[in-house]
């Protein structure tokens, strides 16, 4: 092992007999009226082994040891000892990843392990439109495998926020646009490609397989495509991250059924607490509604990078991800959080609780049904 002051600390400020060592998220000072610390601290510069620092600073192995602890419990120190599988080429291709990730690095997990997992994830992107800018993250990122599906062309009118694709791609499919540009971007990538459109959860069976996470950015028809894939997530056990834009707001919702609940378990919950739900539902269910996109660049470009983070941070680890159910609503003016909301599993929700079918992949239960279920229940206190 070869401890090493994180790169992104340095250089470590000393003020008067004060020394400080910090970033954004903290900042610590310390007294050093005999300039020992510092000595200490500038031989914890990853050339030196826990033997040779013992030597050269004058303190004893125990008193090394929890110095270095300490440090290591605040997330100030890295191994430079650390094994990694990635090759030189992409340790240079990553080098600023590598950088964002010794964030959260420490002795024992390394800045390497993160960008492997990166390496080793599979990440289905559902809507290739509006989901572009995130697909693009992906490739940067080293996202490993993705599979993004589409069934549309593209159109003029898609060039002023959907930046995978150009002039010259009007009219060709937009899977294969996003194949191409994403190859150019990272020939690294694994990238599979799926013209179709999806119907129902039968078409999405087979897109999920071996799969981490799923974006979604199908949102026609209304409210029954994110019943549908929400239904192929419950199956298949893994989390679905999707967005969308209004007039003035733009949102993120994740749901991870395994550890929470699911967008049905939200419905119904609306159901039982707004007496207008099921009539807006009503309304929107099972519509398609042209030319009224909001999609203005600016707004789609903070909305995919959230996406994109908050991918990262349910596959990495790295930092707290959402819960499953929630809900956050953003200012689109002021990119500001205007209100979050989690939402509690439904015990007898019939796609993800105790009534649930669990001996296929079933399309979800029909409107009536979940009207007439939360109807029947009680408002869970």
């Amino acid at each position: 092992m070869r401890p090493k002051i994180k790169t992104i600390l340095t250089p470590i400020n000393r003020s008067g007999n004060v020394l400080r060592i910090g970033y954004e998220k903290s900042i610590f000072e310390v007294e050093d009226a005999d300039g020992q610390i510092l000595t200490f601290l500038q031989l914890i510069d990853g050339s030196h082994t826990i033997e040779e620092i013992v030597a050269l600073s004058g303190m004893t192995e125990e008193e090394v040891w929890a110095a270095l602890t300490e440090l290591n419990e605040n997330k100030l120190l890295e191994d430079l000892d650390a094994v990694t599988q990635l090759s030189e080429e992409e340790q240079e291709r990553y080098r600023a990843n590598l950088t964002y990730f010794s964030n959260f690095a420490d002795l024992e997990t390394s800045k390497y392990h993160f960008q492997q997992k990166l390496r080793d994830s599979k990440i289905v992107v559902l809507g290739l439109g509006g989901s572009s800018l995130v697909a693009s993250c992906f490739a940067g990122m080293g996202v490993g495998s993705l599979v993004g599906v589409d069934y549309d062309i593209v159109e003029i009118s898609n060039l002023n926020r959907q930046f995978l694709f150009s002039e010259q791609e009007i009219g060709m499919l937009k899977t294969e646009a996003s194949k191409n540009r994403l190859y150019q971007v990272n020939k690294t990538m694994k990238v599979e490609v799926v013209n179709r459109l999806i119907t129902g959860v039968s078409s999405l069976i087979d897109l999920l397989e071996d799969a981490d996470l799923v974006i979604n950015m199908i949102d026609q028809p209304a409210i029954t495509a994110t019943r549908w894939v929400n239904s192929a997530c419950v199956h298949a056990g893994i989390p679905v991250i999707q967005g969308g834009v209004g007039n003035l707001e733009y949102f993120i919702q994740k749901f991870h059924p395994s550890k929470g609940c699911c967008y049905d378990c939200t419905l119904i919950q609306m159901l039982r607490t707004d007496p207008f739900m099921e009539s807006q539902l009503r309304m929107l269910y099972n519509q398609t509604f042209e030319r009224r996109n909001t999609a203005f660049a600016p707004i789609i470009a903070m909305l995919c990078g959230q996406l994109a983070q908050e991918a990262a941070k349910t596959i990495l680890g790295f930092e707290e991800a959402l819960q499953s159910g929630t809900v956050v609503t953003f200012n689109t003016m002021q990119a500001t959080e205007n209100r979050i909301k989690t939402w509690d599993a439904v015990p007898e929700c019939p796609t993800c609780g105790a009534n649930r079918d669990n001996s296929e992949w079933g399309e979800p239960v029909d409107i009536e049904v979940l009207f007439s279920f939360a109807r029947e229940q009680t408002v869970q206190s």
